[in-house]
């Protein structure tokens, strides 16, 4: 199951970066952080484990599988997108 907390985080950066007129490309530097903690819930707890032991390129690379789960859970749940991006943007309010 995903880890609420942590998606909202990643969805409260993107508001508040999209707030201070930052471009569509670039809301993912603002929230390069929250993004890796949701993407590395999204991995297999053996995958999450091996992390600290790869290397730059190979954690990266797996990083970039929890990110792609991430963005099919995403398209698989909408409304649920819906309602945590509106708690985002009225926790900036």
């Amino acid at each position: 199951m995903p880890n609420f907390f942590f998606i909202l985080d990643y969805y409260t950066a993107r508001s508040r970066a999209a707030l201070s007129g930052a471009l569509e490309e670039e809301l993912k530097n603002f929230s390069g952080s929250e993004l890796g903690r949701v993407a590395a819930n999204f991995l297999t707890e053996e995958e999450r484990t091996a992390l600290p032991r790869l290397g730059f390129f190979d954690r990266a690379s797996r990083l970039r599988k929890g990110e792609q789960r991430f963005h099919r859970w995403e398209e698989a749940n909408p409304d649920i997108v819906d309602l945590l991006e509106r708690r985002a943007r009225s926790k900036l309010a």
